[in-house]
């Protein structure tokens, strides 16, 4: 049997007579704060990309989790809970900045090549839009045209680059043209 204490009662007469308290009444608790921690410190690694948002509550409740129970003279259990917890919190925050390197040269990349395949884009809407005005004015090639021409075949928008270039729209028979390099149209 566990005893937790013994507890005295004061003598009536000349004897003592101890009590015991079992352990039901002194049971130790696991800190939920560990607990939190651990959890919160595996999400951040699973879920890596959003990490961060994981890591930094993990190792702030292990840190305090750790520190209560070390503190609680074994009322409160966990510890080992919220050293994992903290640990695991550092390991994700670690991984992110060791990816952050290689993550941002490749938005970069996408953001250029989402850019790049927009102004493409564009550049076909105007070209068709050309050669249906082309077609509707009877214009031969050469002729000139204006974004005031073919603005009722486009929408408004077409007629700027995402990334800032310009556009010229050239004469009927030849392809528009943006002053961003490699935004251009294919044969």
């Amino acid at each position: 049997m566990f005893l937790c204490a013994v507890s005295w009662q004061p003598p009536e007469k000349s004897t003592y007579v101890p009590t015991t308290v079992h352990s039901s009444f002194c049971s130790t608790k696991t800190s939920g704060l560990a607990i939190t921690s651990l959890v919160l410190g595996i999400v951040s690694v699973v879920l890596l990309c959003v990490g961060p948002l994981f890591a930094i509550p993990a190792i702030i409740c292990g840190h305090i989790a750790y520190a209560r129970t070390r503190g609680s003279q074994g009322l409160l259990t966990g510890a080992g809970l919220a050293l994992a917890g903290f640990i695991t919190g550092y390991v994700s925050l670690g991984l992110c900045l060791l990816l952050l390197p290689i993550a941002i040269p490749n938005f970069i990349k996408g953001r250029d090549a989402a850019q790049r395949t927009v102004c493409v884009i564009h550049l076909k809407q105007i070209d068709d839009a050309k050669r249906s005005w082309a077609l509707s004015q009877k214009k031969s090639d050469g002729e000139a045209v204006t974004a005031a021409d073919i603005s009722g075949y486009v929408k408004p928008d077409t007629f700027e680059c995402p990334k800032g270039g310009v556009y010229q729209i050239n004469p009927v028979g030849h392809r528009p043209t943006c002053s961003i390099p490699g935004h251009e149209l294919k044969d």
